[in-house]
Formats: structure tokens, C-alpha cells, sequence
């Protein structure tokens, strides 16, 4: 898993099974067979994890009748611990305000189209994960230039002492070398590639170079690691069909 600091991506083609994996390490798969322990900084998870992570799912849920600032403190007010005083909480939420500079928006309604939007993300930071905090697909519909902005904004985050993990689908060279870490799932949940980026993604498309799959001059390394997992994979499933026929 990441370190603090870290910002994590998992990949992945259709069926991979990324989102699923996603909420298991999230404790948040109830259905199914799940097996193995699940450890954070060696120790077993207890009750706290899921209180002391953040989830952030595609869809917005917001009260657009309040302010920014609102929204905000209610997110720390109902998710934060019992322990931590109003006044700790109110002061985090003034940091987060000033971290994400949404001074100039602070007053304006969630619902308000333009300077009032208001991310998932940034409700999920008022609660003040301190473990992890997990996003399934936080760049879904958005153009280049605002998933450009998501992720550095997710990196912000990272910077504050909290690892953060992200399914993400398809992502630009330019979004993918903000990442420092992928986790590469193939059809089937199989693990393909985790570890590093690397400057300019040198470390993982080394990884693939050595053995056999080079990148083109002008690829885009984040299309690269996925076609090249794609393809392998049919060759796979075709050979395992050949094999059938011998049979």
C-alpha cells in the first residue's frame, strides 16, 4: 500500500475488477467470498479503519442550499471523531479552505453553478481521513483540463501525510506521471505491475521493456502498460482455446 504522501493509481481494463478491489480494501464489500487479512502498518484492522479512511464515489451528494463553508463544517461536525473539540474542527476546516484556495468561494452555495461547485473530494477531506483515502474514478466525465486540476489537487492532499488510491480509466501521459505509484490489474483481478512510476513513468515502462514490450517514442505510457496487458491477454485466452481443441 502507499506511504504517506503517496498518490496511488489503480488500473486496469473493463472487468479487472478495480472498483472491487477498491471497496475491499475499503472494508466496504459485505457480499461475496473474501479471504486473506487485511494489515495497515503491520497491524490487523480494527473497527477505527473504516472511520478514520475517506470514500469518495463518482456521484455528487450535496446540499446545494448550503454555503462552501457550510458543507464543509457539517462534513467535519458528522464525520470527524467524537473526541476532537468543535473548536479542532472548526480550525481543520479553515485549513482545508486555505490548503484548496476556496477563500473567494467560502460564502457561495454548493448548488451555485460555477464559483459554488464543490468536489466530493473536498467533503471528504473535511472529515479528516488520517489512514487513506480512496476515490473510484474521481476523473469519470471530466475534461483535460479540469482532471488536470483534480489530480494535482489529489496530490495536495497526499503532500498533507495522507496516502491516496484511485481508480483511474484511460488517464493522460500528463495526469499518469503525477502518480507515484500504479497497481496494473489484468481480466480477473491478476496482478500485472505495482510498484513506481518513475520520472517521466521510466520505472514501470522499463518493467515492460524488459520483458519484450517496448513503448513507442511518442506513446502515451499509461495507454502502453494497458494496451500491452490487453493484447497479452488474448494471447492468453487464445491459446488457452487452441489447448481445448487438442483436448
Amino acid at each position: 500500500m502507499p506511504a504517506p504522501g503517496q498518490l496511488t493509481a489503480l488500473m486496469g481494463a473493463s472487468g479487472a475488477g478495480k472498483t472491487t478491489l477498491l471497496d475491499t480494501l475499503a472494508q466496504r464489500k459485505r457480499t461475496g467470498k473474501i479471504e486473506g487479512t487485511f494489515r495497515l502498518n503491520s497491524e490487523l484492522l480494527d473497527e477505527s479503519f473504516e472511520r478514520s479512511c475517506g470514500f469518495v464515489m463518482q456521484q455528487d451528494i450535496h446540499e446545494p442550499f448550503a454555503t462552501v463553508r457550510e458543507a464543509l463544517e457539517f462534513s467535519a461536525h458528522s464525520r470527524q471523531p467524537a473526541h476532537i473539540s468543535n473548536e479542532n474542527k472548526m480550525a481543520y476546516v479553515e485549513h482545508i479552505i486555505h490548503l484548496l484556495d476556496l477563500e473567494n468561494i467560502a460564502e457561495a452555495l454548493v448548488g451555485q453553478p460555477g464559483d459554488g461547485q464543490l468536489s466530493v473530494e473536498e467533503l471528504e477531506l473535511a472529515a479528516r481521513p488520517s489512514s487513506l483515502l480512496f476515490l473510484d474514478e474521481p476523473t469519470s466525465g471530466l475534461d483535460s483540463q479540469a482532471s488536470f486540476e483534480l489530480v494535482l489537487f489529489l496530490r495536495r492532499i497526499a503532500a498533507e501525510g495522507i496516502p491516496v488510491v484511485c481508480t483511474i480509466h484511460q488517464p493522460s501521459g500528463v495526469l499518469f506521471d503525477m502518480f507515484d505509484q500504479v497497481l496494473l490489474l489484468a481480466p480477473g483481478g491478476r496482478t500485472v505491475y505495482f510498484g513506481e512510476t518513475g520520472e517521466k513513468s521510466s520505472e514501470v515502462v522499463d518493467y515492460f521493456g524488459r520483458h519484450g514490450a517496448i513503448i513507442g517514442s511518442d506513446t502515451n505510457p499509461a495507454e502502453f502498460i494497458l494496451s500491452t496487458c490487453h493484447v497479452q491477454e488474448r494471447r492468453l485466452a487464445g491459446l488457452a482455446g487452441y489447448m481445448t481443441c487438442l483436448r
